[in-house]
């Protein structure tokens, strides 16, 4: 409004919305993806639309910024359209949708302690690609810059066996499942020491073995690799074998160490 002297104020008609940009501008064709809108005179009630389907929902921030998810659309790039009471603004062929494509991977299975790396090709890969087995996600996936290959880390796993194996977005809308797509076997190997299965033995694993003596922690997928003198009791003492070894000096793990291997004297661990 503008004000005249000390008794008048002019209100200005309310403006149509305009829109400066969209951030990000690609989503897969799943929809979920969240679209940071900038722009002026967005109000309360404001609704968007990607092509000519409205928005899954939109949270109203300030006059020049709302927050649109996208909704499910087929492969292809669409016009984005905002509306309020006061008018409409279209911003021409300005969001992707893109469709993840899982073309192939390698291996299909692993042991239960790998650690294994899984390679994965494909097309319009997400850069946070999520991958699952069994429900159980990777916590390392890396995605090249064009989208055509990952490198996933294979979790450890309790059970063998099939499992599914999942590809997901950010999200977690599903990109592709493969039904009993990946195997688990166990045969017998392990590092003594990595605890965490990650084919490192470092003070995460010292860490692991003091929080499961002292009941706080889970239970090593392979036992054994928690009984650093191989002597077929896990303890605390463990822990502090591993810990002097790693900073002080200490004596090696037994074997199987450092290379992988089975249990030289097998104790029912």
């Amino acid at each position: 409004p503008e004000t005249l002297g000390a008794d008048f104020v002019v209100l200005s008609d309310p403006q149509p919305p305009t829109l400066l940009s969209i951030d990000p501008v690609e989503g897969p064709v799943g929809g979920g993806t969240e679209v940071l809108f900038n722009g002026t005179s967005f109000t309360p009630d404001v609704t968007v639309f990607f092509g000519d389907q409205p928005a899954n929902s939109v949270i109203y921030i300030d006059p020049g910024t709302i927050l649109a998810t996208t909704p499910a659309a087929p492969q292809g790039v669409v016009d984005v359209t905002v509306f309020t009471a006061f008018g409409s603004v279209v911003l021409p062929q300005s969001f992707l949708y893109f469709e993840s494509v899982i073309d192939s991977y390698t291996p299909a299975e692993a042991t239960v302690c790998g650690p294994v790396t899984m390679l994965v090709l494909g097309s319009e890969l997400p850069a946070d690609l999520g991958v699952l087995f069994g429900g159980v996600p990777s916590i390392l996936v890396q995605v090249n810059p064009e989208g055509t290959m990952a490198t996933v880390r294979v979790p450890p796993s309790y059970i063998t066996g099939p499992v599914d194996l999942e590809f997901v977005d950010a999200f977690g809308s599903g990109i592709t499942t493969f039904s009993d797509g990946f195997t688990y076997f166990d045969d017998g190997t392990f590092i003594r020491g990595d605890v965490s299965c990650d084919g490192l033995v470092n003070l995460a694993d010292v860490s692991a073995i003091a929080a499961y003596v002292a009941g706080a922690g889970v239970e090593p997928v392979v036992l054994d690799s928690a009984d650093l003198d191989d002597d077929g009791v896990v303890h605390i003492g463990d822990a502090v074998l591993l810990a002097n070894f790693l900073f002080s000096g200490g004596a090696p793990p037994a074997a199987p160490y450092p290379e992988a291997g089975t249990d030289p004297t097998p104790d029912g661990l």
